[in-house]
């Protein structure tokens, strides 16, 4: 929501929203053009935070589509439900 974004603007103008992988002060850019997002408050190479943090959203997106939504529940995709494993008798 609106005052939810304000709300982190706000906290990241008094440095109280930091980098969890180098801990330096972020910034919030909102605007009509991108999504909104975080950034680095200083100049500098981030690029470690960078692919870190782009890591970790492939992490996530390969988990999400793991599963799928069917009302409130996420179900195992390429999986029936009451289907056992088989072992491997070789």
């Amino acid at each position: 929501s609106r005052e939810h974004l304000q709300f982190l603007f706000d906290e990241a103008r008094k440095d109280r929203i930091t980098c969890k992988y180098c801990g330096l002060p972020l910034r919030l850019k909102l605007s009509i053009h991108e999504e909104p997002h975080f950034f680095h408050r200083e100049n500098g190479d981030f690029s470690q935070c960078e692919a870190a943090c782009l890591n970790e959203k492939t992490e996530q997106k390969t988990k999400q589509n793991d599963y799928t939504e069917s009302g409130v529940f996420r179900l195992p995709k390429g999986k029936a439900i009451g289907e056992e494993k088989k072992a491997d008798t070789d």
